[in-house]
């Protein structure tokens, strides 16, 4: 808009101008932008546990599905992937406790983990700490 402003003065006063130089020509990047996209790269999900902890977080599904009201196999299914993803991306599970825990506490871990676990990187938002999470290494030395 400016240089159709001083085109017209120019061509007013009868001068002609050299013509303005032109940015550069916007360019194609395919680099994610934005920081929430830098840190899904940086963590991608990954389901990979160990065999043994597979078992137990199998037999750990099978119990909380039990106690559910009106539990289907997708549901099964669901529960385990997200005791995965909780497990192997940020939140270590004390699998074994959670296997021996009684139902309201084991619930209460199930439940709170499907509600506040991010399912693009399979780490806990809104600061929820299952009951039978591994206790981090700050937390030992307290």
């Amino acid at each position: 808009m400016i240089q159709n402003l001083r085109r017209t003065a120019d061509q007013d006063s009868g001068q002609r101008t050299s013509p303005s130089v032109a940015p550069n020509p916007p360019t194609l990047s395919l680099k994610p932008e934005g920081k929430k996209r830098e840190r899904e790269k940086r963590h991608m999900l990954t389901f990979t546990v160990p065999k043994k902890d597979s078992a137990l977080i199998k037999k750990i599904a099978k119990k909380a599905a039990s106690l559910m009201y009106g539990s289907t196999k997708e549901d099964l299914r669901g529960i385990e992937m997200d005791l995965c993803a909780c497990h192997a991306n940020g939140c270590r599970l004390d699998l074994q406790k959670m296997l021996k825990a009684d139902d309201f506490n084991l619930l209460h871990d199930i439940r709170g983990i499907n509600r506040h676990i991010s399912h693009d990187t399979g780490e806990l938002m809104n600061h929820f700490l299952p009951r039978c999470a591994v206790p981090s290494e700050s937390e030992v030395e307290k």
